[in-house]
């Protein structure tokens, strides 16, 4: 393998250090097989060297370039039961023909193949070399684009055909096939009761109740799949199984029941709220305060204060659910609350507004992070105001910061009514315990 590949450089997840051994149980079967045909009298099989080489303009994480690696190595095992694989190891791939032809010699091959990669996951560009060392001729070139939309499922079906073809085709021999590490077993998947993968096959798997689900596979094999239960978090991921791993645990993570929840209100005046969540990652209840005790504004005049004070609060109650999964980089959920406006005077009295006591107060929000645990989010939540009376509420407001507001009345201004305050968007963090 070459540098990018090399696990000097970079340490795979844990789930794809299984390729390693999938690897080792590709070239290794196949090469002892070679060696009792040639103890027997029977002509070996070719030997045919693997360079690797991922080009430093590449964009793929560790991972990624794993996978591409791991890939190609099993489905050239594959490629023809007249060739045996061989790896090149950690070192860098060799930069010409003669240093690759020595390789291959130094470890007894007969043929030599060097692919290279570059560009990202979405657009990649790729090319093969491949050089008959008994013919002391090339035996094939190639180049070629692909993009990786499905993930690791596409790697074990058609991504690598262009190369095994070409192998197959080129490289041949008269002695005994060689055996390929490939059997059809039971997998067993342990998760939650509940779960539903996607990705395994053309139908949706579910854990019984006994925690497990079984699936019939030929491994090894490159497998994506996403498992999804209510309360917990999504699992997806790709990798490798070889035979007889028996089981594959899932390894769910349970979501989070409780949250806090600190935003500034229009970027001026701090709120803090706490979150409860009944349903996990689903369904959520908050309860908390809004302060225009102290805020922070732009003066328009220089000897204006940008701090600001007025004698109000808010209690809020909400409830609301989320759009889509937890696992998104961007969140989208809905809610609706109900609020009550409590005023604080100069000897620390508290009590109700008596213009606008309560009110109701939709919400359509949205996070964004890359972490399970810490999210940032922003929300539309306008204030539906009830007043006893339209006139005095808008009498109430300051005059030197009088919001956008919209009356709904219904017969006159000395009557009941609601106000909506068009604008009011909170920009926050939510940290989930």
């Amino acid at each position: 393998m070459a540098g990018a590949v090399s696990r000097r450089r970079f340490d795979p997840p844990v789930a794809l250090r299984a390729a390693l051994l999938l690897a080792a149980l590709a070239v290794a079967l196949p090469t002892a097989t070679a060696q009792e045909g040639a103890a027997s009298g029977d002509e070996a099989p070719r030997r045919l060297l693997l360079l690797f080489e991922v080009a430093d303009t590449a964009q793929l994480d560790p991972a990624q370039t794993l996978l591409l690696y791991e890939s190609l190595l099993v489905k050239l095992g594959r490629a023809s039961e007249m060739v045996a694989v061989l790896e090149h190891g950690d070192e860098p791939s060799p930069a010409s023909d003669s240093e690759r032809s020595q390789a291959a010699r130094s470890r007894r091959g007969d043929a030599w193949l060097h692919v290279r990669v570059d560009g990202r996951w979405s657009g990649l560009t790729l090319s093969a070399r491949a050089y008959d060392l008994l013919a002391d001729a090339p035996a094939f070139e190639l180049s070629w684009n692909a993009a990786i939309r499905r993930g690791a499922i596409e790697l074990e079906r058609h991504f690598w055909a262009v190369v095994t073809e070409a192998v197959a085709q080129q490289f041949r021999s008269g002695g005994r096939k060689v055996a390929r590490a490939v059997s059809r077993e039971t997998l067993t998947i342990a998760g939650v009761p509940g779960t539903r993968i996607r990705g395994l096959g053309d139908a949706v798997l579910e854990i019984d109740e006994g925690g497990q689900a079984a699936l019939d596979l030929l491994l090894p094999a490159t497998l994506s799949y996403r498992a999804t239960r209510t309360g917990y978090y999504p699992v997806e991921r790709g990798l490798y199984l070889e035979p007889g791993i028996g089981i594959l645990d899932l390894e769910q993570e349970r979501g989070s029941r409780w949250a806090l929840n600190a935003y500034l209100q229009m970027m001026n005046y701090p709120g803090f709220d706490v979150s409860f969540y009944p349903v996990p990652n689903l369904y959520w209840i908050k309860l908390g305060f809004n302060t225009y005790l102290l805020g922070l504004v732009l003066a328009e005049e220089r000897d204006q204060s940008m701090l600001v004070s007025y004698s109000l609060s808010h209690v809020n109650l909400s409830t609301g659910v989320y759009l889509n999964a937890a696992d998104r980089l961007f969140r989208f959920y809905v809610g609706a609350g109900i609020f009550a406006r409590i005023m604080t005077a100069r000897e620390w009295a508290v009590y109700l507004e008596p213009i606008a006591p309560w009110g109701l107060q939709p919400i359509l929000g949205m996070e964004f992070s890359r972490q399970t645990r810490t999210r940032f989010y922003v929300e539309y939540a306008p204030f539906f105001y009830w007043t006893v009376s339209a006139s005095l509420f808008w009498l109430s407001l300051p005059l030197e910061h009088r919001a956008p507001y919209l009356p709904i009345i219904w017969q006159d201004y000395d009557q009941p009514a609601f106000y909506w305050e068009i604008f009011n968007f909170r920009f926050g963090i939510r940290w989930l315990l």
